[in-house]
């Protein structure tokens, strides 16, 4: 009994840190967007507020700063921090059940990628086109052989990529 009631403090303090971390979280960047005239900035201090907004299930919050996510990412014009606010507006999204604004935003997205030329290999691409096949197969009743279908087609080109491609953008954080 002792042990249930001294690991349920534990979960509680924890908890309470966590609380505390996250409400800390949510000032600086709140802060930094005050403090700031850059877009690109903003939009990505948004997209941090809405991903903490969905961890500590603040769903009407998480809104709010998925919209000024991309409020701000559309005004640089940047198509990676534009498809970064897309993918919270999605998460917010699947929290109402929207399917129809999910496949959509989905859509948007890929479009977006592709006009952009943003790679097929790119890991922002790989990672939102098999959460698209999850969601397919969960919401839209596709098949789970067709989802396994993405996926292998995903594990492929992944396969395919050479020594280079993985490395060097390891070696260059390395660097700088």
């Amino acid at each position: 009994m002792k042990k249930i009631i001294v690991l349920a403090l534990f979960f509680v303090i924890k908890l309470s840190f966590g609380q505390t971390e996250s409400k800390l979280d949510v000032t600086v960047s709140l802060q930094k967007i005050h403090e700031t005239d850059n877009d690109s900035i903003k939009s990505h201090e948004y997209f941090k507020l809405s991903e903490k907004s969905d961890f500590i299930k603040d769903f009407k919050a998480q809104q709010q700063y998925a919209d000024s996510a991309v409020k701000y990412a559309n005004r640089t014009k940047i198509p990676v921090l534009q498809i970064q606010a897309m993918q919270v507006q999605i998460q917010s999204s699947l929290v109402k059940n929207d399917t129809t604004r999910i496949s959509n935003l989905y859509k948007e997205l890929f479009t977006l990628a592709k006009r952009s030329n943003i790679s097929h290999l790119n890991d922002v691409y790989i990672t939102n086109k098999m959460k698209y096949a999850s969601f397919l197969s969960r919401y839209k009743n596709v098949s789970s052989d067709s989802t396994l279908v993405v996926y292998k087609r995903i594990l492929e080109d992944v396969k395919n990529l050479s020594l280079i491609h993985i490395s060097e953008p390891t070696r260059l954080g390395m660097i700088s």
